[in-house]
Formats: structure tokens, sequence, C-alpha cells
């Protein structure tokens, strides 16, 4: 490094390795083996495979489906958006955004949100579990913190999922209605295809509806005939408490 150096320069050598500026060698003095220009890019170098590293960590499912573009696509990606947090974690956090402004396949958009319900999933913390006869007074419930509801029209969560477990996938499918719980059990997350009826009474209630509300605009638009609510809205609810998907408000 340079011995002259402005009061600034941690928050510019920062800057530059992240790709924020153009690199700028007036801050080094190079050395025997590496000119100034090349020891800062060296060290851009080291960064963007480190963040390259760590957004993959999030990425599974996208970088499996991109195949051998991925480090093409996903470093356009960490050039657009570099990390701005000393937390790894939060790298890629406006993928989907981004896939979307790229004009991205469907598959690729809803696999990108798929990793990053996982993510967020995994990173929540613990919700308070309730049981079935918790429920029969129709308290106010809610979504448990790890829970995150998606709506596909591809089935992209089964080809991460036999992916991740090294089996072979099946084959993409398109034109599709699959509505998607993802949730942690046991320290480790999940994925469920829900019926519509039970996917939407989850989606009322994430959106901060009293629970018989939720269940009122499932039956108006008859996705649940009337006679058959209550049966429904029991095996619903039976299985919300066993996976452990919504807690009491307190």
């Amino acid at each position: 490094m340079s011995t002259d150096l402005p009061d600034d320069w941690r928050e510019q050598m920062t800057s530059m390795i992240a790709g924020m500026t153009p690199l700028d060698d007036a801050m080094f003095t190079g050395g025997p083996a590496l000119s100034a220009l090349e020891q800062i890019t060296v060290y851009r170098g080291q960064y963007k495979l480190r963040m390259y590293d760590a957004m993959i960590e999030e990425l599974l499912g996208l970088e499996y489906l991109l195949g051998d573009d991925a480090r093409e696509v996903l470093f356009r990606y960490l050039a657009a958006h570099p990390s701005q947090s000393w937390t790894l974690n939060r790298i890629a956090d406006h993928i989907v955004d981004w896939l979307i402004e790229q004009g991205a396949p469907v598959e690729q958009i809803e696999m990108a949100r798929v990793d990053r319900a996982v993510q967020s999933g995994f990173e929540a913390t613990d919700g308070t579990p309730i049981t079935p006869d918790a429920l029969a007074n129709l308290p106010r419930i809610r979504l448990q913190p790890p829970v995150s509801l998606l709506h596909l029209s591809t089935n992209v969560h089964e080809i991460r999922g036999a992916a991740l477990q090294d089996k072979d996938p099946p084959e993409l499918q398109f034109d599709k209605d699959v509505y998607l719980v993802i949730f942690r059990r046991d320290n480790r997350m999940r994925h469920w295809e829900l019926s519509q009826g039970a996917w939407l009474v989850l989606q009322g209630l994430s959106e901060g509806k009293e629970l018989m509300e939720a269940i009122t605009a499932v039956v108006e638009q008859g996705i649940v005939a009337p006679d058959a609510l209550a049966d429904a809205v029991q095996g619903w609810f039976k299985d919300f408490a066993q996976h452990q998907l919504v807690e009491v408000v307190d």
C-alpha cells in the first residue's frame, strides 16, 4: 500500500474490490511479483470467487438448472448487485427481481423463488407449535416464521429436490398449477404440495386475515362446496398443526 493515503482509503479499496468502482492503482505500490494494478486485480478476483461460492450455497436449485451457464449468469448478477453487507447470506436477496428484469425463463425465476424461500425459512426463528385441539375455538393464527407459500407454474421444486438428493430429476414440466408450502421441520427445509383451498387459507392468514375470513373467502370462490367445508377444514388444520405451519397470535 502507498504510505500517502486518503482518509477514506479503506472505503475506496473496499469499493474497488467489490466491483462498485473502477480499479485504480494509485493507493498500491506493487511488489517484486505483481504491479500495483495486478495486485488490486487479484484482490478483486479473490473477492468475486468468495462471493460466488457464498451465493451458490443459497441458490443450489438455480445453479443446477442453469448448468454450464451458471457461472456466466450468476457473475453477471454479482456485477449488478455487489454485496452491500458484511453478512454473506444476504448476497442473493435480489436474484428473483434481477432474473425478471433480464427476461429470464419462467423456470429460472421460479427456481430462484424456491431457493430464496428455503434460505429464508432456514434462517427464520422457531415458531410456537400448536395442536389441532388448540384450533377448535378458531383463535387468531398466522404462519410460522419459517413458512413460505409459492404458486408455481412448473415443477422446479421436484427437480430441485431430486438434484439435491443425487437422484435423476423429473423432466421439466410447464403449465402446472402447484400450490406449494415450504417449511422447516427437524432442522430441515421441506416442501409440500397443498390443495388449492388449503393453500389459499394459508395465504389469507399470511395477509393478516382472521381465520374465518380466510376460510369464507375460499368458500366464496367456489373452491370448496359449503356442505364439504367442515370435513375439509378439519383435514386442513390437522395437517397444518402436524407440519407446524401455523401458530396462535398472542
